[in-house]
């Protein structure tokens, strides 16, 4: 059967026909790719989860492993390689983290995190100039982070460039009130200028706006000690020593029992001291053992006296405090020329030092050696010319030749 007539129709329908399929499976696979690309995208993100979850778990091998995963599904993301940055830093692997941060840097360089990590890579590779660059672009990307500018200060501080890390930090301290990192560490730069006194004003300030922070605490005891405050330095360091983290820090120990001696608090300074040398670690602390001695003086406690010159002659025969101890045993036994001797060893061992020479010269005057006496204090008042009770004896010896 022939149809003439229905046959080109026929073929402009078969036409449209293989046209709309082909047009259904381009659409098709278009489909699929985007599909799979979401997919692809919700992989990558519950995994990026699991990294971060586990990072900040301190599960690291398992942490770098997921997020390399996460790269692999969609490596277009920047904070897949910031985090697979932090991961490397936190494991020491610094030249794959520089490499993995740079990635994050090209794919968002707007981002303040990733100047700042970069920044915290370059540093550790000893590039404080680099890294100050760094911190100080997170810090113009978010202000609001005073931890940014703080960064960049400190590398101002590392370089020596203390004048700029201040001017720096003063900048922003007006717009950034409540932020104690900002103050202590002007705190930090007026302590490395020799100025107490600003140093403990502007850790009181940080104190106040943390108040539960005690590394705080601790820089305004240190600071109070410098500048004289020994009252209010207790206080600050018995406040800090309350804290069950910082009551046995040997170091915190030590600062006290020397401001508890300088409020002239004898007995309290000996049971820190007690305390500090009872310890396995303690009988070989030579500060603790001088400061022990020191009390044993001040309070005229003999027994204890030539116990500490003992321990300290056992421990560090090469200083001279154990010499200088023993010779103020010996004075008060009425051994003089012992003493004496003693002396001639510490002299020795510390040749700048005023306080062997000055204890011999007063022994020599109780000896009737006057000569050897103007000797030894004239060594005592070249070794600290401040000291005008040395000088006004050494000239009345003078007088009387």
């Amino acid at each position: 059967m022939n149809f003439p007539r229905a046959m080109p129709l026929l073929c402009i329908g078969l036409a449209a026909t293989l046209e709309g399929c082909a047009g259904h499976g381009a659409y098709t696979g278009d489909f699929k790719e985007k599909a799979q690309a979401r997919m692809a995208g919700i992989k990558s993100a519950t995994t990026w989860d699991l990294a971060h979850q586990q990072f900040e778990a301190g599960d690291l091998e398992h942490a770098l492993k997921n997020v390399d995963q996460s790269i692999l599904l969609n490596p277009q993301i920047a904070r897949s390689h910031l985090l697979r940055a932090r991961i490397l830093i936190e494991l020491g692997r610094l030249e794959p983290a520089l490499e993995s941060i740079e990635r994050a840097l090209d794919l968002d360089p707007d981002n303040a995190e990733n100047h700042y990590y970069h920044a915290i890579v370059l540093e550790r590779f000893d590039q404080p100039s680099e890294a100050f660059d760094a911190y100080r672009r997170a810090a113009d990307l978010d202000p609001s982070n005073s931890q940014y500018i703080v960064a960049a200060a400190e590398m101002l501080i590392e370089m020596d460039r203390l004048d700029e890390a201040s001017a720096l930090l003063e900048g922003v301290r007006n717009e950034s009130r409540y932020s104690s990192g900002i103050r202590q560490t002007l705190g930090h730069i007026a302590m490395m200028e020799g100025d107490p006194a600003r140093a403990v004003s502007l850790f009181a300030e940080a104190c106040v706006l943390s108040p539960d922070d005690p590394s705080l605490v601790e820089d305004l005891a240190r600071a109070q000690l410098a500048g004289g405050d020994f009252a209010d330095a207790d206080r600050s360091l018995q406040r800090l020593r309350a804290l069950p983290e910082y009551k046995d820090r040997r170091d915190l120990m030590h600062t006290h029992a020397r401001c508890l001696l300088e409020l002239d608090r004898p007995v309290e300074a000996r049971a820190i001291l007690t305390q500090l040398t009872d310890s396995p670690e303690g009988r070989s602390d030579i500060e603790a053992w001088v400061q022990l001695a020191e009390c044993a003086v001040i309070l005229e406690d003999d027994r204890a006296l030539q116990s500490a010159a003992s321990r300290l002659l056992a421990l560090a025969p090469q200083r001279y405090e154990g010499y200088l101890f023993l010779a103020v045993a010996q004075r008060r036994e009425g051994r003089l020329d012992d003493a004496v001797a003693s002396l001639d060893r510490a002299i020795a061992r510390a040749p700048g030092n005023a306080l062997p020479p000055r204890l011999q010269g007063m022994i020599y005057h109780q000896l009737g050696r006057t000569e050897d006496a103007r000797r030894a204090l004239a060594l005592a008042a070249a070794a600290d010319p401040s000291d005008t009770a040395t000088t006004r004896l050494l000239d009345r010896l003078s007088e009387n030749r």
